[in-house]
């Protein structure tokens, strides 16, 4: 059991149609590095809102430019078609996870080039770096296992993901 997560997801936090909330190119091929920038600060900008429900962000705008800079970095897409946005920032309150899902698969700089279809957004203050690291470890392992992506790509609601994700052991 991933311990203690029902207090830093929930139903406002997970988004199972984010293809309606983002427009794609219809060629990723031919768009210009800017353009790429852009589609990949969209999809970060749903991710924000959801977070934002929480009530657990001090300012929306300054958490978007935190993501965006953690991503130039280095990219969140790890593979697998699953992507971990993340960043420890002062402009979150608390530990707070959000979860995406495009049935399409878009584009997110992964690290094997391939679309994304699952997102796991994490902020958190630089003060929680136990409770970071340790979910970033078990998202990876779950990542490897396949189990992320068979919670989330067969969930047909909400209440699965966060039922499954509470039991994973």
């Amino acid at each position: 059991m991933i311990q203690g997560i029902h207090k830093h997801i929930n139903q406002e936090t997970i988004l199972l149609n984010l293809d309606d909330h983002i427009e794609e190119p219809e060629e990723f091929d031919d768009l210009s590095a800017r353009k790429k920038k852009a589609f990949k600060k969209s999809i970060l900008k749903v991710l924000v809102e959801l977070f934002d429900t929480t009530g657990n962000i001090v300012n929306p705008s300054k958490c978007l430019t935190d993501l965006e800079n953690r991503e130039l970095r280095a990219t969140t897409g790890m593979g697998k078609n699953v992507a971990i946005p993340h960043v420890r920032t002062l402009q979150a309150r608390d530990f707070t996870v959000a979860i995406m899902k495009s049935e399409k698969g878009v584009y997110f700089n992964s690290l094997d080039s391939e679309p994304v279809f699952y997102f796991i957004g994490i902020v958190c203050p630089p003060y929680q770096d136990k409770k970071y690291l340790n979910f970033l470890s078990i998202l990876s392992k779950m990542i490897s296992e396949g189990e992320l992506q068979r919670i989330i790509g067969g969930a047909q609601n909400a209440n699965e993901i966060l039922g499954e994700i509470c039991r994973y052991r």
